[in-house]
């Protein structure tokens, strides 16, 4: 959906920018009145209008101001003014302005602001396995969330992910493990799924591992994983195969039940696990189904393992997936942030 113009000259327009909301969605559209908007870092900053009828916002250049860094707190946005912020943000830095008018805005303390996501690589079984990766900025080391991938691949979604974990003060990355293709496969995301095997993804997912340890923006000590869809069920295998996390997000894992290739499924690993395990999960989802879901929390609750489970009503597959046509807003913001205080309570920030 185009921005819409506030009622200026139109010579006031000199360019326009991205913006991110609240949840580093970079996509302009409706953004609700009490969410908070943040500059694409990088860019050079004017003011951020918005449409008082729509709710649309779109990013203003000034003219010529200069290039001092940014103050906070920021202006606030009111009916008939911007926040007028002069200057650039360097990589890695962020302003938030206020969407509410006459409330201003959270200082730096309250929420920290990530690169744009970086490729980076590391070798697996003699081959090259990309890494993408999202640093918040301040200084570190801090922990790290390994992000896995749903079937899609390391696509839009996941670097948006990486985004989200970094934005929260975590190093993020998300190994691509359909790497084994090689670089011009064009199957379709079912296609390289089924041809994923355990024994393989445990080997990429513990090189990530190694490969965070021995960054120096990384507390090797403190790692976390969270995954979606099949990320979600290689999530549930690595809880008990990589002693190194110390918390594990499971969002909507689906054929856990069952083993890719030779060796155990990951339901009948669960003795193994060894770090606290939570679980998102869509009541109207039917891989995993309401039934699956029950049947993990009735086996981790078998072997004592600590979890917490939260099921969504009227939400499906992929509910965390804006590109998605099943996308359930209502799920995402509620367990987002419950991911969010699950990872600072057992990795800390």
């Amino acid at each position: 959906m185009p921005a819409v113009r506030a009622r200026r000259p139109r010579a006031a327009v000199l360019r326009r920018y991205t913006i991110l909301d609240d949840q580093c969605n970079t996509t302009p559209r409706r953004i609700p009145a009490e969410s908070r908007v943040r500059v694409l870092a990088g860019h050079p900053i004017g003011s951020v209008t918005h449409s008082p009828e729509s709710q649309l916002f779109e990013l203003r250049t000034g003219r010529g101001g200069p290039t001092a860094p940014i103050a906070w707190p920021a202006s606030t946005l009111t009916r008939d003014s911007a926040g007028v912020c002069a200057g650039k943000l360097g990589c890695g830095t962020g302003i938030i302005l206020s969407a509410t008018p006459g409330v201003e805005v959270a200082t730096p303390s309250s929420r920290r602001h990530a690169m744009a996501p970086l490729w980076d690589s590391v070798r697996v079984d003699g081959e090259e396995m990309k890494l993408c990766m999202s640093v918040p900025d301040g200084k570190g080391p801090v922990p790290a969330v390994v992000v896995i991938q749903h079937q899609g691949g390391v696509d839009e979604f996941i670097e948006e992910m990486t985004e989200r974990v970094a934005s929260a003060g975590y190093v993020g990355v998300a190994p691509d493990l359909y790497h084994r293709d090689g670089p011009d496969c064009r199957d379709d995301g079912p296609t390289r799924r089924a041809r994923l095997r355990d024994v393989t993804v445990i080997q990429d997912v513990n090189a990530t591992v190694d490969f965070l340890k021995r960054h120096r923006a990384v507390d090797g000590n403190r790692l976390g994983i969270v995954g979606f869809c099949m990320g979600g069920r290689v999530v549930y295998l690595m809880a008990a195969a990589q002693p190194a996390f110390g918390a594990a997000v499971d969002y909507y894992g689906g054929n856990i039940m069952a083993p890719w290739g030779e060796g155990p499924a990951p339901f009948e690993r669960t003795a193994e696990i060894h770090c606290p395990l939570i679980g998102f999960f869509g009541a109207d989802d039917a891989n995993p189904s309401p039934a699956d879901m029950r049947k993990l929390d009735a086996e981790l609750n078998r072997h004592g393992k600590a979890h917490e489970f939260y099921s969504y009503p009227g939400a499906n597959h992929a509910f965390m997936n804006r590109r998605g046509a099943r996308y359930h807003a209502e799920a995402d913001r509620d367990s987002w942030p419950k991911a969010l205080a699950f990872f600072e309570k057992h990795l800390g920030r």
